[in-house]
């Protein structure tokens, strides 16, 4: 894994510590499991992110930091990896969520138009939300399962190579 380029990237505890924001919670961010950079840590972090940037409710950002303190996982991994959902990639995402859904339920998908009101939203809202969250779950799930195995594999894979050009 190249720790190094992420080391460089991801904020130092120390760092988070001296913010006035974050100071109420410094006994829950001096944990070293949430800073540390391990493979099977990172893995773990970059799924739950994953899995939580695929939920349809608001706030990916805070969810994934409060997942992440409570299973005890890289806090900075997982919070980069709840940004997979953001404007541009959010509609295509669930509407695909909303398709897989409707098919898992046994529902024909019902072609959406839009009227941006708040009427409308609690209107379609209760039409649409069993396929949506039925399918955001398991998209979800398989997202961060490949997101998963796609760290723990190209970490070992990493490993390996560097090892053989080291000659051993």
């Amino acid at each position: 894994m190249p720790r190094k380029i992420l080391r460089r990237f991801l904020p130092h505890r120390q760092h988070v510590a001296r913010e006035w924001y974050l100071r109420p919670l410094s006994a829950l961010l001096h944990d070293p499991a949430l800073w540390a950079l391990h493979r099977k840590g990172v893995a773990k972090a970059v799924a739950l992110g994953l899995f939580i940037a695929l939920l349809p409710v608001p706030g990916h950002t805070v969810l994934a930091a409060l997942a992440a303190v409570l299973v005890r996982v890289n806090l900075p991994v997982s919070l980069m990896a709840a940004f997979f959902t953001n404007p541009l990639t959010m509609v295509p995402i669930f509407v695909t969520a909303y398709r897989l859904g409707a098919g898992l339920l046994g529902l024909e998908p019902q072609a959406l138009e839009i009227d941006l009101s708040f009427q409308w939203l609690v209107a379609e809202l209760v039409r649409y939300w069993q396929p949506l969250i039925a399918g955001s779950l398991l998209l979800g799930a398989l997202t961060a399962a490949v997101g998963y195995l796609n760290v723990l594999w190209r970490t070992a894979i990493t490993w390996k190579y560097r090892q053989r050009r080291l000659g051993r």
